[in-house]
């Protein structure tokens, strides 16, 4: 639900998943501009700090030194397209 009120933008999202979840997360992203990223699947569990460690790494290797921005799937954004503002307003102050 949150990329659907994503504005367009070239800023690749990556999503970090379970393999056994695969099926569901590439349904799940059928026809959403990920502009060049995509799922990063875990091949087993070894703690959110390992899997958004190697996902930075891929993302340096792919982009350069570009911002990474790490949100938790069961955090409550009861508004999405606000949340999306609020990081477009934030990158501007972090580069």
């Amino acid at each position: 639900r949150r990329l659907t009120a994503r504005p367009a933008g070239e800023t690749p999202i990556f999503l970090i998943a379970s393999e056994r979840h695969a099926d569901r997360v590439h349904a799940d992203l059928a026809g959403l501009d990920l502009a060049g990223g995509g799922p990063l699947f875990e091949p087993a569990g070894r703690n959110t700090a390992a899997a958004v460690a190697l996902a930075t790494l891929r993302t340096l290797s792919e982009f350069g030194d570009s911002l990474v921005l790490v949100v938790p799937s069961d955090h409550e954004i009861a508004t999405a397209g606000q949340f999306w503002q609020s990081i477009e307003a934030g990158s501007h102050t972090a580069r």
